[in-house]
């Protein structure tokens, strides 16, 4: 009988110590995770910090790319060709009086219509649009033109219009073509070329999507 009770008391005791444990390890484990999750969020809250912060720097640089609005508008009025050139788009800058087609092409015959595109991606893509024209005909205050001012292109095909604002003009030799080179950052540029009255130099005027 002794040795029955002793043999119960020995099971209840394993028992005691094995629910023991258990609860040690699933404390253990809760423990493990509270300070998982702790670390985790002060990491995430650290992480966001320094996101802000390189944000911030990003904006004060210019370095990120804004939005950039691009609206749809009415394109009925543009003829699909002028002469013998199609029409990609139209160029208006209000504060001199310019509302011009952009031709396709640019060859002498195109140019003694209207204005042509130079180089570039099509009208309002992403990158550098080159477009150019006769002073006399077509840009003969380009060179009036101050940074800030405004400007606008329509695209005829995606019947897209975008606002640009002028950040620089000035004038260059004839074989200086750095104003050509693309932009890899994603954004709308547009580059106006024309002909000091002399003829000797180049009128560039840089603008970039708004």
């Amino acid at each position: 009988m002794a040795t029955n009770l002793q043999g119960r008391k020995t099971r209840k005791t394993k028992m005691k110590k094995g629910k023991v444990v258990i609860l040690t390890v699933l404390v253990c484990i809760l423990i493990g995770a509270l300070v998982y999750l702790m670390n985790d969020s002060l990491n995430f809250g650290v992480s966001n910090e320094i996101d802000c912060i390189a944000v911030v720097n990003q904006v004060a640089n210019n370095e990120i790319i804004r939005p950039q609005k691009v609206k749809t508008t009415d394109v009925s009025s543009l003829p699909s060709k002028m002469g013998n050139y199609e029409v990609v788009g139209q160029l208006v800058i209000d504060k001199i009086g310019v509302k011009r087609n952009i031709l396709a092409i640019c060859d002498d015959p195109a140019l003694d219509l209207s204005i042509a595109k130079l180089y570039g991606p099509e009208v309002n893509e992403p990158g550098n649009f080159c477009v150019c024209g006769h002073r006399e005909t077509m840009f003969k205050t380009l060179d009036t033109l101050k940074k800030g001012d405004t400007l606008y292109m329509i695209n005829k095909k995606t019947k897209t219009k975008v606002n640009y604002e002028v950040y620089k003009v000035y004038e260059c030799s004839p074989y200086d073509l750095s104003c050509l080179e693309q932009n890899e950052d994603g954004k709308r540029e547009v580059t106006i070329i024309t002909c000091t009255p002399s003829g000797a130099k180049r009128v560039v005027c840089k603008a970039r999507a708004t």
